[in-house]
């Protein structure tokens, strides 16, 4: 099982990169009712084995995430490997972007298990994602979303 969703940004790929790099700074900036932000607990954004912890409402409960960036892609946007809670699963989240034309980028957010997970985790990640994955869906959205928000008017002159 997967879950993917996307969204076209009117900016160019390279402004995603950086608008994250800024938000390294400025965490509170990647906040919404359903999401409290992120936070670089060792590392940076751009340094693979660094650790992210995030916040998340799913119905009436936050829930406290922690990821370690598995890898940057060639565009320096990442991997994230679930570490809690639910890290037994290996599950992965990456974030890809893609150039539409010199303004525009296809940003996308994949939520998947590596192709090597044994059955037994693969079973397991599959009832307990299709039991939430609505949820998640919807919490990946309202994400995008908010990164349009802040991308685009970061490229909005002043």
């Amino acid at each position: 099982m997967r879950i993917f969703k996307s969204i076209i940004i009117n900016t160019p790929a390279k402004n995603l990169v950086l608008l994250f790099f800024q938000l390294e700074k400025t965490p509170g900036q990647y906040s919404m009712p359903s999401h409290k932000g992120f936070t670089v607990i060792e590392g940076k954004l751009d340094k693979p084995g660094s650790i992210i912890e995030t916040q998340e409402k799913f119905l009436f409960f936050f829930v406290k995430a922690e990821f370690i960036i598995r890898d940057i892609d060639e565009t320096g946007l990442f991997t994230l490997y679930l570490q809690k809670p639910l890290g037994f699963l290996d599950v992965l989240v990456k974030f890809r972007s893609k150039r539409i034309d010199t303004q525009q980028t296809l940003l996308s957010m994949d939520i998947y298990q590596p192709h090597n997970t044994k059955t037994l985790k693969r079973i397991f990640f599959n009832i307990v994602f299709t039991l939430i994955s609505p949820l998640i869906r919807n919490q990946i959205g309202k994400e995008l979303i908010l990164i349009k928000n802040l991308a685009e008017s970061q490229a909005r002159p002043s």
